[in-house]
């Protein structure tokens, strides 16, 4: 893997902020996601995806939570589990 120097970790902090500014962006940023499996809510996708794989690593429920939040009905399967989004909060944090 190659090494992170401190002037690449200046410019991603510096895009991250600048990237702030664009409304449309910081709306998507500020919104939270409760899901459920069955009953059970979870207050991440992470969360929700360790109960099922206490070994499913956070770049693949990334991945999930992604394809999660742009399914039309905001479902999806694991292993033949299904995972939905329960509520939408656009309350800032």
């Amino acid at each position: 893997m190659a090494k992170i120097t401190e002037e690449t970790r200046a410019n991603i902090s510096a895009g991250v902020k600048t990237s702030w500014t664009n409304p449309e962006i910081a709306a998507k940023r500020k919104k939270r996601y409760t899901v459920a499996i069955g009953d059970t809510e979870f207050r991440s996708t992470f969360a929700a995806l360790r109960s099922i794989d206490p070994v499913y690593s956070e770049s693949k429920a990334i991945t999930f939570r992604a394809a999660l939040v742009a399914s039309p009905d905001l479902r999806r399967s694991l292993n033949g589990i299904e995972i939905r989004i329960v509520k939408i909060d656009d309350t800032p944090v």
